[in-house]
């Protein structure tokens, strides 16, 4: 009986299928963040292709991570590329000019408010930075980009039964940094 011989793995296509089997799972969570930013839907597609051929010249480094640290490898180069693309464009996220709150002078908070909003946004995102990994993600994820219990599961490499238990868990710390944030702790 004659054995058949192995065909040589060819290495490019391997990074191919790896990359393609990222995009295929995380598709969505990525397109979704960068319409969160301000991307159109033809400009979020264009982040995405952008995105993934920044990450084919890491293949080797996305390879040797573990699932947590691959996925956040992954969401910051769509971050990073969406805010880029936005920037090149001349627009920032979050800001349109059909906000109404544009189109209304007398709407604009005043000096003490816009000072208080400022200070709050400030002590959440330092509270957020204090989170361990997995704590932050799972908040980003469900809101920030909106994921439903089973897209986190799959995205976090967990049981789709314990995402609530994790969540209420992740907003249990998120409130005592703010807590210790309020009472004076170092805000980073």
């Amino acid at each position: 009986m004659r054995q058949r011989r192995e065909k040589p793995i060819d290495p490019i296509q391997a990074d191919r299928a790896f990359l393609e089997g990222l995009y295929r799972r995380w598709r969505d969570l990525l397109y979704a963040h960068a319409r969160s930013l301000g991307a159109g839907e033809a400009e979020a597609e264009d982040v995405l292709q952008e995105s993934f051929l920044h990450l084919w010249e890491k293949v080797e480094t996305l390879r040797g991570l573990p699932e947590r640290r691959l996925f956040n490898y992954v969401y910051t180069t769509v971050h990073n590329a969406a805010l880029s693309h936005l920037a090149r464009r001349g627009r920032l996220p979050g800001l349109s000019l059909d906000d109404p709150a544009l189109a209304v002078a007398d709407r604009k908070p005043g000096p003490e408010e816009a000072l208080l909003s400022l200070e709050r946004e400030r002590d959440f995102r330092a509270a957020m930075d204090r989170l361990e990994e997995g704590p932050r993600q799972l908040l980003i994820l469900r809101y920030v980009l909106e994921a439903g219990d089973e897209e986190i599961a799959e995205s976090l490499g967990v049981q789709k039964d314990s995402v609530r238990m994790l969540l209420t868990r992740a907003r249990r710390k998120l409130r005592e940094e703010l807590k210790k944030l309020e009472e004076g702790g170092e805000r980073k």
